[in-house]
């Protein structure tokens, strides 16, 4: 059970990288285009766009930290075959 939410956690992560990038393209374009000079409140909805934008940039810098520090400790998660072998012994 264990083994799958670690993969679903992953997948989440994964692509929640390029969605978050995504949104934060997307708002800068918003901000580009919607605002008066230099404000981060958008003229179309209302919305705090500086603010949206550093949810969405933190959001993004969360997954791939989450993704980077998996990369570093995977080999103890998911031991490989002659280790769990020699601990059968």
């Amino acid at each position: 059970m264990k083994y799958y939410i670690l993969i679903i956690s992953l997948c989440v992560l994964f692509f929640g990288v390029p969605f978050f990038y995504f949104g934060v393209v997307n708002t800068g374009v918003s901000i580009r285009y919607e605002t008066e000079d230099r404000g981060c409140i958008s003229l179309v909805t209302g919305a705090d766009l500086c603010r949206q934008l550093f949810l969405l940039k933190a959001a993004m810098i969360f997954c791939a930290a989450q993704l980077f520090l998996y990369l570093l400790v995977q080999h103890k998660i998911f031991p490989e075959k002659k280790e769990q072998e020699k601990t059968r012994e």
